[in-house]
Formats: structure tokens, sequence, C-alpha cells
């Protein structure tokens, strides 16, 4: 039976394609491409359907063919602080209908949907369980299309697992694209020679995941019995302030570049954010990525794919 990774040519989606592709799975993407971008995978060998979440009837066509979707499609955090009609529409009716179409067929033996930590807000040690905070848009659509998810499943029989992702970076997080992340921000700035700006004084904590550790992880947790309708925490118990990635960054590459900070965004009202793995360790042991040798991969990943610019 074939995947389906919707969100496919995304930055975390194109990884997890490639993940699946390399464990001997043929796979289904499907994407309308507003924010992934098709380089990602176009030398890998995938069915690709350029499509809406909103409009997923083509995807009845291939449905019988799948036992496991992955679902990866969003409007972003930043985009979805620009227009919140938007941001509903796909990140809540955009799940819905996707929903409707995957759950009239039995084949499908899990829907794995990836949300967010934003939705807790601030805080420390949280676990699945904490009492979540909804301080953007954003957050407040991922827990909808959540809630979307359970309904389903208790109303369906939907087998679903809920994955809430950290802070995700590495290889084809495009830096030219406006919602890039800031590891692939500082990284062109740094190689660049040119200003990295942080948005405030750069003391927010974050824990960042590096991407291939994501992907393997979120294929593996839905392929278990035990992470049937669960949720779960993605991090790595490692958190930096964003001073400290940039700094890191510039270290790394040698670079002459300025740090710089600049005004906040409306966004940037999560200070501090340290999420407990506990549950996640209960399934897999895993030994995440480190910081330093994630971004080096990351650097190289860059240099590689844009030496015209360098």
């Amino acid at each position: 039976m074939k995947k389906l990774v919707i969100g496919g040519s995304g930055f975390v989606g194109s990884v997890i394609v490639e993940k699946l592709l390399e464990r001997g799975f043929d796979v289904i993407v499907f994407d309308n491409l507003r924010f992934g971008n098709y380089k990602n995978i176009e030398n890998l060998p995938v069915k690709f359907i350029n499509g809406d979440v909103l409009n997923p009837e083509v995807l009845e066509e291939y449905i019988d063919q799948i036992d496991v979707v992955y679902y990866l499609a969003t409007v972003n955090i930043i985009a979805a602080e620009n227009d919140y009609s938007d941001c509903i529409n796909n990140n809540v009716n955009g799940v819905n209908k996707v929903l409707e179409v995957v759950s009239k067929y039995k084949n499908i033996k899990r829907f794995v949907y990836t949300s967010t930590s934003s939705i807790y807000g601030n805080g420390t040690d949280i676990v699945e369980e904490t009492k979540k905070d909804f301080l953007n848009i954003y957050a407040t659509t991922k827990h909808a299309g959540e809630s979307l998810c359970r309904l389903y499943e208790n109303t369906e029989n939907l087998p679903l697992t809920i994955i809430r992702y950290t802070n995700v970076y590495g290889k084809n997080q495009r830096p030219e694209s406006p919602y890039c992340g800031v590891i692939g921000k500082f990284i062109e700035k740094s190689v660049l020679g040119k200003d990295i700006q942080i948005n405030g004084d750069g003391s927010q904590c974050r824990d960042f995941m590096y991407v291939d550790d994501v992907a393997n992880l979120t294929i593996d947790l839905g392929f278990m019995e035990k992470t049937l309708s669960q949720e779960i925490n993605f991090n790595t118990n490692n958190s930096l302030t964003i001073l400290e990635i940039a700094e890191l960054i510039k270290k790394t590459t040698n670079s002459e570049s300025k740090i710089i900070t600049i005004p906040e965004r409306k966004i940037d009202n999560i200070k501090y954010r340290k999420l407990n793995n506990d549950k996640l360790l209960s399934f897999v042991d895993f030994n995440f990525t480190d910081i330093k040798e994630g971004i080096d991969k990351t650097i190289e990943w860059y240099k590689q794919n844009y030496q015209n610019e360098i």
C-alpha cells in the first residue's frame, strides 16, 4: 500500500517523503505549492498531485491504494497573522474536507496529523495534557484541526495519531521564502556576510529539532500500534535562545555578520517554551541530532544548493 503525504513538497513534508522512499514505500504527494516548493521533490520518484485541501475530491481516485496519510498542509504562523480568515479556511475547513474524504475508506490504517507546540503558549516542562494557551491564530486553528481529527476518530473510527512539532530546522528550509524559520534565515545571512536580524532581544527560548529526526520519528510513530489515539510532543529537551542560535551560526560559518535586533512582531509573544518529551521516549529509543551537528549539516545543504549566491 502507498503512503499519502499531504503538504509533501513543503519543508518537513518533503523530507518525510524522502525517508519513506528510502524505506521502500511508494508515495503520493498532494500539494498546491502555495507554501511548498516543487524543487524539494522534483528528483524523487513520487506521484505528484497538484491539489488543494479545500478541494480534495481528486484523492478519491487514489485513496483505495493508500494505508497511511501524513497531514502536513498548513497556513504557517507568519502567513496566518496576515489573514485570519484565510488561516481558518485552510487550517480548519481544509482539514475537515480531507477528513470527510479519508474517513470513508476503511483501508486507512493511520491518519497522522501534525500539529504544533504553539498551542501551549509559554511554559516549562510542558506535557501533552498541559492547559492550552492560544496566543496566535495559527495555534488556535491547529488545535481546532486536532479537535476535528478527534471527532472523526470518535464518529467514523478513523485511526489517528497527533504529533505536536517544536521548532524544526534543516535541509529544504529555503531562505528565499518569507516564511523560512530563523535558522535558515540566519545561515543565509551569515554565509553572505549580511546582518543577522533578530526580532526582539533574542532571549526567546526554543527547542530546535533537526528535520531528519522529525521525519523519521513521524514515520515510525505512524506505524506503531501503541501510538494509536495518542498525542505526542516532539522535542529534544535541549533549549537555546534565539541569540545563542545566531551566535552559534555566526561562529560556525566564521562570519563577519553583525547580529542586530529589530522590533518584535505580533507572533513573538511566546517568550519561553520548554516541552517534556517523556511520552515520545516511552515509544522510541532515539538519539537526537545535536544542534551543532544539525546546523553543520544545514550549512552544507545551503552551500550546495545556493552556490550561485555565495
